[in-house]
């Protein structure tokens, strides 16, 4: 999910990756699914200002306290993968496939979450 504030002067509408126009009104916002291409192309536009998944406490750097709901593994590639388990501080080695750098992040949340 990626925090998308409406920064224009009027309500605007960004496309979510399920196909839904989401209305956002001014000085308002979202949390939203969004394709890395609409994003972009809704940046360009100005009228939104987004924020990092990986940044937790939104202070503009990734990492911060540890969010509600943790950043879904689903659907991410290997470069995604490992900014998640940057972000989380999850040791991943060199060469590691995508099915064994998600399993080292399930384990490290799932771990915290006995503590």
């Amino acid at each position: 999910m990626t925090k998308v504030t409406n920064i224009s002067d009027g309500p605007r509408g960004i496309w979510t990756t399920e196909g839904e126009l989401v209305m956002i009104e001014v000085g308002k916002f979202a949390d939203l699914d969004i394709e890395d291409a609409e994003g972009a192309d809704a940046e360009k536009t100005g009228w939104f200002e987004f924020s990092d998944p990986l940044d937790h406490d939104f202070d503009g750097e990734k990492g911060g306290s540890i969010a509600d709901e943790p950043v879904s593994l689903s659907g991410k590639n290997k470069a995604e993968l490992l900014e998640i388990a940057a972000a989380e501080e999850v040791e991943i080695e060199d060469g590691a496939t995508i099915p064994v750098i998600k399993d080292a992040i399930e384990a490290k949340r799932a771990a915290a979450a006995t503590e």
